[in-house]
């Protein structure tokens, strides 16, 4: 609850939009799908945006990539389907549509 508190305080729009794309995607996994490799996405996707919040990296010096090599092996050969993943669920998720507020 602490992070979920400072995400949404302290957090730009688009650290906040990244962390609730992951989060969603990582409640919506379950035993009839797969969502662990889009998730791995989202989580490095929202690393990246945490990074660039916080002034350590500049824009386009670290990616999704470049964050995923910390977590998983053979990163280079999995990543195209892991992003297809991510972009297949994210187009999905956001697809919804809901009255505003």
């Amino acid at each position: 609850m602490e992070l979920r508190q400072g995400i949404w305080q302290y957090g730009s729009d688009e650290v906040v939009k990244a962390y609730t794309l992951w989060q969603q995607c990582v409640f919506a996994g379950d035993e009839t799908n797969d969502l662990s490799a889009a998730s791995l996405v989202l989580m490095a996707d929202l690393i990246v945006k945490m990074r660039k919040d916080l002034g350590l990296s500049k824009s386009k010096t670290i990616s999704a990539l470049d964050i995923l090599r910390v977590f998983v092996n053979d990163t280079e050969a999995k990543y195209d389907d892991l992003v297809r993943a991510a972009r297949d669920w994210r187009e999905k998720f956001l697809a919804t549509k809901h009255e505003t507020f």
